[in-house]
């Protein structure tokens, strides 16, 4: 980033940021954050902002809420919108006063008379990945987990995730059909 320079929008996408260890790689995100909000408007977390992260019970961690504390903060003078990913749970949900903008979706900006389409890939994925999305984030999924019912499915989850035992795209993601599908969605 040439600091520089201002800017209209400044995009982080995927970092999938530790939630234990590696501290120093957190604390720089957290510097560049700050930096990041002093030099633009506007801030997009554009999903899967840590390996897990969820506003509910095993997920919840330290990290998240330190994150939460700074955007919080940085809000009062930087719009700061959160776009949850495939990795993100019900952030919106629950989290939605630390954020100017918290959305499930996608996001639709106006910039110099231009139109920009916003959204994490994993709405355009495959079958697998939409169905397990809808499986995690549907509102019985969401009690059932809230409430501790499902403790044990939630851990063993998480831990798949923290693990890396699992693959955000299948072997077989195709670009082109996404590309289709984007298409179709944002004219």
């Amino acid at each position: 980033m040439n600091l520089q320079k201002s800017y209209k929008l400044i995009v982080f996408s995927d970092t999938h940021l530790p939630v234990e260890g590696e501290k120093k790689e957190f604390e720089n995100f957290l510097k560049t954050l700050q930096i990041s909000s002093m030099k633009s408007e506007r801030i997009v977390l554009l999903g899967d902002i840590f390996e897990v992260w969820s506003s509910v019970s095993y997920y919840n961690h330290l990290r998240g809420k330190e994150l939460l504390e700074l955007t919080n903060q940085l809000k009062k003078h930087t719009e700061i919108i959160l776009i949850e990913g495939n990795w993100d749970f019900f952030l919106c949900k629950n989290f939605k006063e630390f954020f100017s903008r918290c959305l499930k979706k996608h996001f639709v900006l106006k910039i110099n008379g231009k139109r920009i389409s916003l959204t994490h890939g994993h709405l355009f994925g495959d079958w697998q990945t939409i169905l397990l999305h809808f499986i995690l984030t549907n509102p019985i999924s969401y009690l059932a987990w809230k409430t501790g019912v499902l403790k044990k499915l939630e851990v063993k989850i998480a831990n798949k995730f923290l693990n890396k035992e699992t693959n955000p795209l299948p072997q077989n993601y195709s670009l082109k059909t996404a590309s289709k599908k984007l298409r179709k969605k944002f004219k």
